[in-house]
């Protein structure tokens, strides 16, 4: 295993992008990435990756798509304080 630099959440959208992630509130996204780490968040998209490539998304992959399922995570899940899930709402 390589180790990677640390990449900016800025380009951090630009390679989810480069891999055919839309974003429609890229603004939520910076804050998701700013307090999820990269590594973490991917955990929410793992179904939402195309198998041939392993890298790039399924078409109409869209970061609202994760957004959903941390709020319904949070709907199933409100004992827990939200810090200990790792998202932000």
């Amino acid at each position: 295993m390589s180790n990677q630099k640390p990449r900016t959440i800025e380009e951090q959208i630009r390679l989810l992008r480069s891999r055919g992630m839309q974003f429609n509130n890229e603004e939520y996204a910076k804050e998701c990435l700013a307090h999820i780490s990269y590594f973490r968040l991917k955990y929410y998209w793992t179904d939402m990756i195309d198998e041939e490539t392993e890298h790039d998304f399924h078409e109409g992959a869209s970061f609202d798509d994760i957004k959903a399922k941390i709020l319904s995570l949070l709907d199933n899940h409100k004992d827990i304080p939200y810090g200990k899930l790792g998202v932000v709402v």
